[in-house]
């Protein structure tokens, strides 16, 4: 097998190389992101998600911080973190843990940091919810996750029109130079789905009460979320339902044919329940959207509609169902459905008769 093509004038890529090329602007980002988290206190442990060589941590470690703090700093990049390490052999009384750590496959703890910072990481990563859902999962309970991406990147267009004029049209585009820049929306919808609505007390609550119409004993599964257990604690007092904290294997029917639901755990036991009770994130996954250019929910879930006949946000287009209401229930459907034809046919008669449109 041949080896890699690497042309002889190129420079070397590395962390020196990149901390070189970007000046002082990482550094300069990061002096901002501070500027807008709480202020760092005694004890905190910190999380440098994506650290790259280090400009965030070596802000945070230059902003007058106490000194029994901790960072982790982390990233997937050897590289990166080669810098880093040679900027904490100069500053051997930072605390500072470096580890080579994919933020898709965060291995922290839950509820471990005070403070999470990821900087210019989110962007093209394999699964960006899932590296959100990472950051919320390790952030504890009253603690901040700040996450920072560009609005815009106009550089971009110049190193397109460079990798058109060199390799040509036909070759594969950098993975790099391929993603597409998040809008305010977008961002926002990422964020929202990866959050665990179910898994806040107030809905965990409400789910409960809800099963607790359909069976005796309610046993409320957390998953391994222990803090959620605990939040959860003074509301199981006097009623017949539990918390139980075993991690999730999988489900499966106990038999076939049978409706009863057998749940394997991690560490191999198991227990067997009538049914399951569950209110998962919804998504729209029909085309329209992006083909019509409406709308969606900051959760990404429904459509989103106003008026009393759920126009969208593009005239003339309406919306019903489960597509536009978090709650997914038939009655709901139905009656959405029939005001959504009754919005197109007085859209066809305000324009048959050139109205205007009395709904907007």
């Amino acid at each position: 097998m041949s080896a890699t093509f690497f042309p002889k004038q190129a420079v070397k890529f590395d962390g020196a190389l990149a901390q070189e090329l970007q000046g002082n602007v990482t550094e300069g980002i990061a002096q901002e992101l501070l500027k807008v988290v709480p202020p760092i206190k005694s004890g905190f442990v910190i999380h440098d998600n994506g650290c790259g060589y280090g400009s965030m941590t070596g802000e945070i470690m230059n902003s007058g911080v106490p000194n029994d703090i901790k960072i982790h700093a982390t990233d997937k990049s050897a590289n990166y973190l080669a810098q880093l390490r040679s900027t904490l052999t100069k500053n051997p009384s930072w605390p500072v843990e470096v580890a080579e750590v994919n933020a898709n496959d965060l291995t922290f703890a839950d509820n471990y940091f005070d403070l999470s910072i990821t900087d210019f990481v989110l962007l093209g990563l394999d699964d960006e919810i899932g590296a959100a859902k990472h950051i919320l999962r390790t952030v504890k309970p009253g603690g901040t996750a700040a996450i920072a991406v560009w609005k815009e990147k106009p550089w971009q267009a110049a190193l397109k029109e460079a990798h058109r004029r060199t390799p040509g049209d036909d070759a594969p585009i950098p993975p790099f130079l391929a993603v597409v820049d998040y809008d305010t929306e977008q961002f926002k919808s990422i964020l929202n789905q990866a959050l665990d609505w179910i898994a806040m007390p107030q809905f965990t609550s409400h789910i409960s009460h809800l099963t607790a119409q359909l069976a005796s004993t309610v046993t409320i599964y957390t998953h391994g979320n222990e803090e959620l257990a605990k939040q959860i604690a003074p509301m199981l007092e006097g009623k017949p339902w539990k918390a139980d904290t075993r991690k999730i294997a999988k489900f499966a029917l106990k038999s076939p044919g049978d409706t009863t639901v057998e749940i394997t755990f991690e560490d191999g036991t198991t227990a067997t329940e009538a049914f399951i009770g569950h209110a998962p994130m919804t998504l729209v996954r029909g085309p329209f959207a992006e083909q019509l250019g409406l709308k969606l929910s900051p959760t990404g879930g429904e459509y989103e509609t106003n008026g009393p006949f759920q126009a969208t946000s593009v005239p003339g287009v309406y919306a019903a169902g489960d597509t536009i209401h978090m709650f997914k229930v038939w009655p709901n459907a139905v009656a959405t459905g029939a005001q959504a034809a009754a919005g197109v046919a007085v859209k066809l008669q305000e324009e048959k008769w050139n109205l205007p449109s009395i709904f907007g």
